[in-house]
């Protein structure tokens, strides 16, 4: 079981993420039923001080057409090095997400992601990750869903399936996190000094196209709160003093998950991003 000690926080709006290499995992669910499993995708950043970051994320019972847009509208903010979709919803989703990539004139690469590994075992191996302090969620991370519902995503994960694992109910945000180990991603550090990384063609079309995201609103966005983790946890030891390759690391304190709650909700333009 993983410990909340284990929960380090980094605020976006404090330092920069264009350097990060980024990647875009998606857990995909077709059902919006109630007790259902959710939809997942989740933007982790990988830094040049050697640590994890959940950039951005969507966690909704979405239907096919939802499920596309969601994606789409977080790969043109974050355009990520690449894409992974677990196997048994892509062999449902990709001939939708490929005919949306023609009709927009918009396409990146889906790399498929399967494994023998069970979800529990997959799970498990983000713990060393974790225990270490090499992971970094965001202070909050707010989520507006298509019916206009807000939820608080950091707070989702840690309550619902971070502390109860492995007896959760929904497991299906730690499961997309997991990903970022499986090695048909192809995840690739960068060095201190990296140039930013962006996908040119994406890029290009929607510069000729004269494309903005109207719809920014329906996915997580990142208020600029002051960074935070458990007072009394360890130093984690992934990262380096130098504040050029470690730019969103700041002081420990404890979480104040209910004073968020109290004090209203902030929103911003979703942080700087590459």
């Amino acid at each position: 079981m993983p410990s909340s000690a284990w929960s380090y926080y980094f605020d976006p709006d404090e330092g920069d993420t264009d350097e990060m290499h980024k990647y875009i995992l998606v857990d995909p669910a077709s059902s919006k039923k109630k007790g259902s499993d959710y939809t997942v995708m989740v933007v982790i950043g990988l830094g040049a001080d050697q640590n994890y970051y959940l950039l951005d994320a969507a966690r909704d019972r979405l239907n096919l057409t939802e499920r596309c847009a969601a994606l789409f509208r977080l790969h043109r903010k974050w355009r990520p090095i690449a894409v992974g979709f677990e196997r048994y919803g892509m062999l449902s989703d990709i001939e939708y997400v490929r005919e949306e990539q023609r009709r927009q004139n918009y396409r990146f690469e889906v790399i498929e992601l399967g494994g023998k590994l069970a979800k529990e075992e997959r799970i498990r191996r983000m713990i060393p990750i974790f225990e270490s302090g090499r992971f970094y969620l965001p202070t909050t991370l707010w989520l507006v869903t298509p019916e206009g519902k807000r939820v608080e995503l950091v707070t989702t994960f840690i309550d619902e399936e971070y502390k109860p694992f492995p007896v959760a109910v929904h497991d299906d945000f730690f499961d997309a996190i997991s990903r970022i180990c499986d090695t048909e991603i192809g995840t690739v550090w960068p060095h201190a000094a990296a140039k930013k990384v962006i996908d040119r063609d994406a890029h290009a079309s929607d510069q000729r196209q004269g494309r903005s995201d109207p719809n920014a609103t329906h996915i997580a966005q990142i208020p600029g709160t002051h960074a935070e983790r458990p007072s009394g946890s360890p130093a984690h030891p992934g990262a380096h003093s130098d504040p050029v390759s470690s730019p969103l690391l700041r002081e420990p304190r404890p979480h104040p998950a209910s004073n968020a709650h109290a004090s209203g909700h902030r929103h911003s333009s979703g942080g700087r991003r590459g």
